[in-house]
């Protein structure tokens, strides 16, 4: 099992297991699938799953919840990953501020409900992300405090 994961931030290697699990979600939902020539075909990246999975939101749910696994488990004794996805709610679309102009009704709107359960040294610890996608692009992700 990994015990520190290195950034390329000031905060160097991270040790902590919460804030590993942050730093790897974000990464997840930022990385590009080929930005790196060593790690080619490893970097767990959800725009790429979202481009080859555009339109199938049962294997879109699949993808991610097995990227999500694969990508936590070198970090924790067990993971376990639920998403669900859903159209956003009338609270998520009233939240989501647009510019003047922006079109509404045309947009396609999904959102992926991320929640993720892992266990490192006998202590639980539990990440949620809403991600809204909008024309099958990220626009927004918000912290799930109730899970």
């Amino acid at each position: 099992m990994a015990e520190v994961l290195g950034t390329l931030s000031s905060a160097g290697w991270v040790t902590a297991p919460d804030i590993t699990a942050d730093r790897l979600l974000s990464y997840f939902f930022i990385s590009n699938h080929s930005q790196s020539n060593t790690h080619r075909g490893k970097v767990k990246s959800l725009t790429k799953i979202l481009e080859q999975e555009t339109g199938n939101l049962v294997f879109l749910r699949q993808a991610v919840t097995e990227a999500l696994t694969q990508l936590f488990s070198p970090y924790y004794d067990s993971v376990q990953v639920d998403v669900k996805i859903a159209p956003p709610t009338d609270r998520m679309l009233a939240a989501d501020a647009r510019p003047v102009g922006a079109v509404h009704g045309s947009e396609e709107r999904t959102n992926i409900i991320v929640s993720i359960d892992m266990t490192k040294g006998g202590k639980v610890y539990t990440l949620g992300r809403s991600i809204m996608l909008v024309n099958n692009t990220i626009s927004k992700v918000t912290p799930i405090t109730q899970l």
